[in-house]
């Protein structure tokens, strides 16, 4: 009964934080920080209750503009990498990355940040209807 108490109350709060997304008091991370967090202290404490336990959790929804705006950055930020190791490998005549390979260390580079990239959108795990 108290952590349902504890559920409600914070959801509640967690509702009204979406008034930040006018105002971004916090960085881009922190907010995906706090995502992970209540997402962490959802399928611990929440997702197992009986009126929780078939039902799709609400949260994802309250931190889509958060979301929205971190995959925004981190597209800036692959794109950066993406032209960076081409660049890097441009100047060096994109070298082999040894003679068993067939392509330079740029498609590692960038293959590399597509993985990462995609971990992390399986963790984000935005539920919807």
């Amino acid at each position: 009964m108290k952590c349902l108490r504890l559920t409600k109350q914070f959801n509640s709060y967690v509702k009204n934080y979406g008034k930040h997304a006018q105002t971004k008091k916090c960085s881009t991370p922190e907010y995906m920080n706090l995502y992970f967090k209540v997402k962490g202290f959802y399928f611990k404490y929440v997702a197992d209750l009986p009126q929780y336990k078939d039902s799709i959790p609400e949260f994802p929804a309250w931190f889509i503009p958060f979301v929205m705006d971190w995959l925004n950055e981190n597209d800036e930020h692959s794109m950066d990498i993406l032209r960076n190791a081409y660049n890097r490998d441009k100047s060096d005549n994109f070298p082999q990355t040894s003679e068993h390979t067939k392509f330079s260390n740029s498609v590692i580079d960038v293959f590399t940040q597509l993985n990462e990239a995609l971990k992390l959108l399986k963790q984000v795990e935005l539920f919807s209807n």
